[in-house]
């Protein structure tokens, strides 16, 4: 993995000699309390359970150590150690945790916790800006150089986009000049198969289609958008991917789920109100007529094109007429 200023090495060991001559070199902090003694040979290779995320800057030098010290493949959890240099490289140690835990999730992992001793103010707030929330104490569970010390409990779960189209539908009806538009839209949504699509993401294209241009030009509007999408669950990568997929969606969609939502536009494009619109605005000279006349559209997926291309024939010979 990588990152702007960081690479980001997966490994099944670590050297413990360069483990030993890194914390003597960069004031290490272990911000768990039995790393001193790590597991230093995996019994298989690729086994998440021992695995260690090497964080180094573009020079390669180390800035940090990731191990993954247990799993619980029931519950779908880990248990991370961290090894950080964060007094030299906080920004950089930030940015790389923050993209590690990213891979963690996608992985389908759905906790992610960790042990430490008290930490001073600082550890607890990179802490809190990675996303790990305070959640308990073991009262001197962990027993270092004759003392016996308390054991702080963090985690972080993983906060998934909402899947309720009616979450989407509620927002952004008062902003379609006509309603009815989207509401035909996602009638038509029923004819596809999205059992197995990133549906957030669908019902978001689906429903935010007509409003690209209001995005781009009302800044009070994008600003409210960010925020219901964010109490939705939306992370900021997740938000800023939709966006790029919403504008690219109507002239060279990628996904699946751009793929339908531009052909459910067409399909829209192609209807009875849109052409009567279209003429009563600007006559047989409107770009939407030629298209028509022209047989201009193009389709990503089989069912769109099966749908789009019967609709078509039926307009055209009704543009043709006029």
């Amino acid at each position: 993995m990588e990152t702007k200023n960081t690479l980001i090495q997966e490994n099944s060991t670590v050297n413990s000699q360069e483990l030993n001559q890194w914390k003597n070199d960069n004031h290490f902090k272990s911000v768990s309390p039995d790393f001193n003694q790590p597991i230093m040979k995996s019994p298989t290779e690729n086994n998440i359970e021992h695995k260690f995320y090497l964080i180094k800057d573009k020079d390669y030098n180390l800035l940090g150590i990731i191990h993954i010290k247990e799993i619980n493949h029931n519950n779908q959890s880990v248990k991370l150690e961290f090894d950080l240099d964060i007094e030299h490289s906080l920004h950089h140690i930030k940015e790389a945790v923050t993209s590690i835990i990213a891979h963690l999730f996608e992985l389908n992992i759905h906790r992610i916790e960790l042990e430490t001793p008290p930490l001073n103010p600082n550890y607890q707030k990179l802490l809190a800006d990675l996303g790990f929330k305070h959640e308990g104490i073991c009262r001197e569970a962990f027993y270092k150089n004759g003392v016996y010390e308390d054991i702080h409990l963090y985690g972080q779960i993983q906060q998934k986009a909402s899947t309720n189209l009616q979450n989407y539908l509620d927002y952004v009806i008062p902003h379609y000049p006509q309603p009815e538009f989207i509401h035909s839209l996602l009638n038509h949504l029923g004819f596809f198969n999205i059992e197995h699509l990133n549906k957030s993401k669908l019902y978001f294209l689906a429903t935010f289609c007509g409003l690209l241009e209001k995005l781009k030009t009302d800044t009070k509007f994008i600003g409210k958008t960010l925020m219901k999408l964010k109490q939705l669950n939306w992370t900021s990568e997740q938000i800023k991917e939709a966006l790029y997929s919403l504008e690219r969606q109507l002239s060279a969609p990628l996904t699946e789920e751009e793929k339908i939502v531009h052909d459910l536009y067409i399909l829209e494009q192609l209807s009875a109100t849109s052409i009567l619109k279209a003429i009563s605005t600007t006559g047989l000279e409107d770009p939407l007529i030629h298209q028509i006349k022209t047989s201009d559209f193009q389709f990503f997926t089989s069912i769109g094109e099966e749908m789009g291309l019967e609709r078509l024939a039926y307009t055209k010979k009704i543009v043709d007429e006029l």
